[in-house]
């Protein structure tokens, strides 16, 4: 096994319960860099919008999972799942898999188009959500953090990505090497996505077609997930948005650009990236995915 290298930790954690090396990527990587940047809080909303055009995925979610009754635990649960095998070690990343997959593996749906019941660890399931990740990662990158998204940075952020599909079963020849690669495989499923019925509760939670949520919050709070969610969606490839039936008016895209960029650089003015990688990894040494700690955690596991 090669040398695992080991970035600083604030002086406050004496040892890294669950970082005691740099894990599966390590400070060099192009996954360090991005999944510290503030952007991170579009790639979610992009992500799980896009993943959800895919009729059997979409129905995993509604049949089998808490996200339409916990939607802010179910997505809390995704993001620690990413950082836990983005800065922890080696052994919490493989921990944080192995979690992952006796979920996957537990959870259960039926397809009504031929009454078949199927789990989350389909092969061609877990590619469209990886792929569709990755693709989401890079398309928000692109727009907020150019400068780090070269030609070259963005073949080894999809190839590094390779490696988070290796580590929850997929096998790494069946993921794209490239980004061109990642691109065909993108074009390439649109002939099976569709929105279905199921699909239209995510949507207008998206879009606050329904008021129900909304009613609950602050004004700041609401205005602010408005404009994160109205800006992750108005990434989305042309094509999905319109499966989706998204579409807003000229004035809430610009409010929506105009308060993103605003935000991620206070943000970023505040928190630069290797602060928050260090403070990321004490988060992930205080409660990584799959840990004691986590478990206890009400909606953990």
């Amino acid at each position: 096994m090669p040398d695992v290298k080991i970035s600083a930790r604030p002086s406050r954690i004496v040892a890294g319960r669950y970082t005691a090396d740099d894990g599966l990527f390590g400070p060099d990587s192009i996954t360090w860099k991005l999944h510290a940047q503030p952007s991170m809080a579009f790639v979610g909303i992009l992500a799980a919008t896009t993943q959800m055009l895919h009729p059997r995925v979409m129905r995993m979610i509604d049949q089998a999972s808490s996200f339409r009754t916990h939607p802010e635990s179910r997505g809390y649960q995704t993001w620690l799942y990413t950082m836990t095998i983005t800065y922890g070690d080696v052994a919490a990343a493989n921990r944080a898999a192995a979690t992952l997959r006796r979920i996957h593996q537990h959870v259960k749906a039926i397809d009504p188009d031929t009454g078949r019941e199927y789990n989350a660890e389909e092969p061609d399931l877990l590619i469209w959500v990886q792929n569709s990740l990755t693709y989401s990662a890079i398309t928000v990158f692109s727009r907020y953090v150019p400068d780090l998204m070269t030609d070259a940075n963005r073949d080894q952020y999809v190839d590094e990505q390779r490696t988070a599909g290796e580590l929850i079963g997929m096998n790494r020849d069946d993921l794209p090497k490239t980004y061109a690669e990642l691109q065909a495989y993108i074009d390439s499923a649109l002939p099976r996505l569709a929105t279905i019925p199921e699909a239209l509760w995510f949507r207008d939670a998206m879009t606050s077609r329904t008021v129900a949520g909304a009613a609950k919050q602050k004004l700041p709070d609401y205005l602010l997930g408005r404009i994160i969610k109205d800006e992750a969606l108005g990434m989305m490839v042309t094509s999905h948005r319109e499966l989706f039936g998204i579409s807003f008016p000229v004035w809430r895209r610009v409010a929506a650009r105009v308060g993103a960029s605003l935000l991620l650089k206070a943000a970023a003015s505040k928190a630069p990236v290797g602060p928050t990688i260090s403070k990321l990894r004490e988060q992930v040494d205080t409660e990584a995915f799959g840990s004691p700690r986590h478990s206890r955690v009400p909606g953990g596991h």
